[in-house]
């Protein structure tokens, strides 16, 4: 079946708007369960017993389609988005304004701290991944240096390896506080059955993160135990440390 541009044009707006849910809906059973009835066989449907609402595209069809005027990207990550500025009227005044919500829990690599082009409430985005990739780099040049390294050397490198691990840790169980204290308050919003309330999808995401960061807290305190181990190793006072088992 061959749909005219205007149509796919709509089909498009409608799945990206209300996803796979609204194309089923909109188009109906159709002929699902005539075979479990008896009412017809495999590949033979009759077209006037046929539930069908619309005659809706399939999803790759509106997936493939590409109109000239209409480009809209399938997903749009959060900042300026430049695809919407050919559709505002001209001749017109526009102020442009930031956002600074948080627009994802940030439990991916693609989503979290949005980047306010410096204007972020402590640390700018891009001070703390110039951070970051400073101590991965100083971690990775420990690693590929270790063998030609002296004893003293190796001590002053893990020490401040340990340095920059609780560091970490700190700022963890400061977001962890921050977030159990959210947590609270949201229970107290939404009252006793709270998976029903309107703010399930934030307790739900709140919990997430919270057993994110206690996980990689343990991952953090056992790294630290390790480095303090090789530590008393190198200073030859092995027997004198003793492991943590408590975090």
């Amino acid at each position: 079946m061959q749909y005219s541009s205007e149509s796919m044009k709509f089909w498009k707006v409608v799945y990206r708007l209300f996803h796979g849910k609204a194309l089923r809906f909109l188009s109906g059973e159709k002929s699902i369960g005539q075979v479990i009835d008896g009412s017809s066989s495999k590949g033979l449907y009759d077209p006037q017993k046929s539930k069908i609402n619309f005659a809706v595209p399939n999803i790759n069809s509106i997936n493939n389609f590409q109109s000239v005027n209409i480009n809209i990207p399938k997903e749009i990550f959060p900042g300026i988005i430049t695809e919407a500025f050919k559709f505002l009227p001209r001749g017109k005044s526009y102020v442009l304004s930031v956002d600074g919500k948080k627009l994802a829990p940030g439990l991916n690599s693609k989503h979290g701290d949005q980047d306010l082009f410096g204007h972020e409430d402590r640390n700018s985005l891009q001070s703390l991944q110039k951070r970051l990739d400073t101590e991965i780099q100083k971690v990775e040049s420990l690693i590929n240096e270790w063998i030609t390294m002296t004893n003293n050397d190796r001590k002053e490198k893990l020490f401040e390896i340990v340095r920059i691990v609780s560091l970490r840790i700190k700022d963890l169980r400061e977001l962890f506080q921050n977030q159990n204290f959210a947590l609270k308050k949201f229970y107290k919003e939404a009252g006793e059955d709270w998976r029903t309330s309107r703010y399930v999808y934030a307790i739900s995401s709140i919990q997430a993160l919270m057993f994110q960061i206690k996980s990689v807290l343990k991952r953090l305190l056992e790294t630290n135990n390790m480095i303090f181990n090789e530590i008393t190793i190198l200073c030859q006072s092995s027997k004198s440390f003793l492991r943590g088992t408590k975090h």
